[in-house]
């Protein structure tokens, strides 16, 4: 059932705003990154564009305290989404990469100097694990590098969707942060060149989806630098 009213919306995203941080404040934060690109270290100063893919995009909402902005989807769950935001000082803007992405993209750019962007690029109705070209049209409009990133827990439930499942983490379970290298997206790309950064951000996407299936088998991570609990 969706919720539309709202004189509903904002209660129902403050319950499960706080039921979420409950679960996240008893997880054990593992995180594997790319030096200066921990969203959640105070001495990242660089803004950053983080890619994450639409199954793990409540993760970096609960993980941590972050400055951050994130694209919103303008259908009905969108106002939700927005609400819950909020409630953990996280920008939304309303739009997509797609539909009324021009503009959305254009007030994202404007109004978020001092925040991190957080994007789905398969995001909002897939295929899952698909990148779509609007993080490389950002990413070249505003200079900023992308970030690709990936979040695993050993422990997690899985919330079923209409193209892909939302993960949360079980309490008291360990979450792994994995991410690459930044990526700098030069300005006035052709056709060409969009294709070329698709294929690279995909790729590194692939490579740390790799490396979370690998930390499930309980295989050795080298990459790993900080162990911490939510704050």
């Amino acid at each position: 059932m969706k919720i539309r009213s709202p004189l509903i919306i904002k209660p129902a995203a403050w319950i499960v705003v706080t039921f979420l941080k409950a679960i996240f404040g008893s997880l054990k934060n593992h995180f594997h990154v790319a030096e200066g690109t921990n969203p959640y270290d105070p001495d990242t100063t660089e803004k950053f564009l983080y890619c994450i893919w639409h199954d793990e995009f409540l993760v970096p909402s609960f993980a941590g305290k972050s400055k951050v902005a994130a694209l919103v989807s303008r259908h009905s769950d969108g106002s939700f989404l927005s609400s819950a935001f909020e409630c953990v000082d996280i920008k939304p803007v309303r739009g997509s990469t797609s539909r009324g992405g021009a503009e959305a993209i254009r007030q994202l750019l404007d109004s978020v100097d001092d925040r991190h962007i957080c994007i789905t690029p398969d995001g909002p109705r897939g295929p899952r694990h698909e990148l779509k070209q609007g993080i490389i049209y950002i990413a070249s409009k505003s200079g900023r590098r992308i970030v690709p990133s990936a979040y695993v827990s050993e422990r997690e439930w899985r919330i079923k969707g209409n193209w892909t499942d939302q993960m949360i983490p079980k309490p008291f379970s360990n979450l792994h942060l994995f991410t690459g290298e930044p990526i700098a997206v030069p300005p006035d790309l052709s056709r060409e060149d969009i294709d070329h950064y698709m294929e690279l951000v995909q790729k590194e996407m692939d490579r740390l989806n790799e490396l979370c299936q690998r930390t499930i088998r309980g295989e050795v991570i080298e990459e790993k630098i900080e162990l911490k609990r939510a704050a």
